[in-house]
């Protein structure tokens, strides 16, 4: 149980990935080019790609498009408005870096690591598209899925479970709360949100790793957009934010707490 899963690759995504990158090569060739209207039209199509999805980030990378807007910023018989854009796009790139990957480049192919986690049950299949966080050279607990967070994945929406679930909640009579310490990959904390999407739950995903708390907050976004199997149009809406915070433990040890909410 302990033991790091091996998880099918999900297909979609490598694929869009690769499409990413195809795109990010078309904007380096046109940036290289040197034609005004043409570079502020790529510069304002890489800023709207690179706003809605922070992966294009590491496909401009992997397509030296980094190197292309610094020529631009550098060019000092450049347009001038060219240079200022191509500025603001970089700067916005270097904010809008994915955890564990860089802006820029200098070369490095910087490609992600796309899963397919199958949760839920034979009535209820329900299927978690995760992206894994990236790590320098070898990868934490936190970047791992485990053999027991897919089995309590699981074992959530057994139907006897679901119905002590909604039973608990209803006694309570008020707004609960689901706490998933150490969270990782937060695939329990995932498929609880999913199997009680209109329950009244605020889903609290957590780990002491900032690396995996940015990572699932990206997963989530990505959950709401595109999750396969899901039965319910509010599934995942439950899982909130909340900066981090120190909760006592005994012997005055802490604990960091980020908490999803409202993103």
């Amino acid at each position: 149980g302990f033991m790091g899963a091996v998880l099918p690759s999900d297909e979609d995504e490598v694929a869009a990935e690769a499409c990413r990158t195809r795109d990010a090569e078309c904007w380096t060739r046109t940036l290289r080019a040197g034609v005004r209207e043409d570079a502020l039209a790529t510069l304002d199509a890489i800023e709207a790609r690179a706003l809605e999805d922070e992966e294009v980030v590491c496909a401009l990378g992997n397509a030296a498009t980094d190197a292309a807007l610094l020529a631009l910023v550098n060019a000092r018989d450049g347009d001038e408005d060219v240079r200022e854009r191509a500025g603001d796009v970089y700067a916005m790139c270097v904010k809008r870096c994915p955890s564990g990957a860089a802006f820029p480049a200098y070369g490095l192919v910087q490609t992600g690591t796309f899963v397919a986690c199958a949760v839920g049950s034979l009535a209820l299949p329900t299927a978690l598209r995760l992206r894994l966080p990236r790590h320098d050279r070898f990868p934490s607990v936190s970047a791992m899925v485990w053999h027991s967070s897919i089995a309590l994945g699981r074992y959530l929406f057994r139907p006897e479970v679901r119905a002590w679930v909604q039973a608990f909640g209803r006694a309570r009579g008020r707004e609960t709360s689901a706490l998933e310490i150490g969270g990782g990959a937060m695939v329990a904390g995932l498929a609880f949100s999913c199997s009680f999407p209109d329950e009244g739950w605020d889903v609290v995903l957590s780990d002491v790793d900032d690396n995996a708390v940015v990572n699932a907050r990206y997963n989530i976004e990505k959950q709401k957009k595109n999750s396969t199997g899901v039965q319910h149009k509010d599934a995942f809406c439950n899982c909130r934010l909340e900066r981090r915070r120190r909760l006592g433990l005994g012997l005055g040890l802490g604990l960091t707490v980020p908490r999803f909410r409202d993103i």
